[in-house]
């Protein structure tokens, strides 16, 4: 398993990159798509393409619980 540390620092630095492309004036929902389409190519390489759809319906019900909400 992963650990949670990793993980936040992967984020923090995730999220600090978001900020280059909205200011080269590429709008926010263009920069979220690309960041989603990347993201899931990656889990592709390291999961698989079975697991990796396996994970999505888990997925859904997070965003649907708020578990991705940022303010």
């Amino acid at each position: 398993s992963t650990d949670p540390n990793q993980i936040r620092a992967a984020q923090e630095l995730i999220v600090g990159s978001y900020d280059l492309p909205l200011k080269q004036g590429l709008p926010p929902e263009v920069v979220a798509n690309a960041a989603l389409a990347t993201a899931i190519g990656l889990m592709v390489q390291v999961h698989g393409s079975e697991n990796v759809a396996a994970m999505l319906p888990e997925l859904s019900d997070k965003v649907r619980a708020g578990v991705f909400t940022h303010e």
